[in-house]
């Protein structure tokens, strides 16, 4: 209803809870992610784990659409404060870019959707600076998600209190993204629908009915009430 960062990382985790056996699988002992599938499905393997995954990439280019469309390169332009690491989207090689992504920590894996719409980036491990990871704000270990037709970030969740990011990977067509955490009992595999249309989407199609005039005043509380997703039927009081 009011999209922006807060709630895109609100309906994120959400989706969490309501479709854990959908966007995430629990490894068994001897079991390893390989992989994600097109249509958002972690690939498991057997045996022993390769090594994590670090950024391909070729000089300080880190991604380009698959349409030669845009390129993300590495810069030093902007660093400063919080920003460690920014990231220069250009519409082509070796020309000025049209805007600098600023990101907290190193940037680790970066791709673009297959229409070039939007580019996910996610920054690599930190180290810890407190015993517990709930008694400092870590950093790092963090997906984003940004429209490059107005360079905007629309998703910004961090993992890096939930055990950080050991392991990311990226489907071919920049889709879905899966990510490993290392949590107390299990290593657990997420995955994440990158664009923001999709993820609006999959909640939609998880839930049975639209919100009833009371829920419309107490979860939204202005303007008319109307669906928040179309097709589904408002209960009536």
């Amino acid at each position: 209803m009011h999209p922006g960062l807060a709630a895109d990382s609100v309906l994120r985790r959400a989706l969490y809870a309501l479709a854990p056996e959908r966007l995430m699988l629990k490894l068994a002992p001897g079991e390893f992610v390989s992989g994600v599938s097109p249509d958002g499905v972690p690939l498991r393997a057997r045996g022993e784990a390769p090594a994590a995954a670090e950024a391909a990439a070729s000089g300080d280019e880190l991604a380009r659409s698959p349409d030669g469309r845009w390129w993300l390169r590495s810069s030093d332009q902007g660093i400063k404060g919080w920003v460690f690491q920014t990231a220069a989207l250009a519409r082509s090689a070796n020309v000025s870019p049209v805007a600098l992504l600023p990101h907290e920590w190193m940037i680790r894996r970066a791709a673009f959707t297959s229409d070039g719409r939007w580019l996910v980036t996610v920054t690599g491990q930190a180290s810890a600076d407190a015993e517990s990871p709930s008694a400092t704000m870590l950093v790092g270990h963090t997906v984003r998600v940004w429209s490059t037709e107005d360079q905007r970030e629309r998703t910004r969740v961090s993992l890096a209190a939930d055990g950080g990011i050991a392991d990311v990977w990226i489907d071919p067509t920049g889709e879905w993204l899966a990510t490993l955490t290392s949590e107390a009992d299990a290593s657990i595999a997420r995955t994440w629908p990158v664009r923001p249309e999709r993820l609006r989407e999959l909640a939609c199609s998880l839930l049975k009915r639209n919100l009833s005039p009371s829920e419309w005043l107490t979860f939204v509380g202005d303007g008319t009430p109307r669906a928040t997703c179309p097709g589904l039927p408002v209960v009536s009081e």
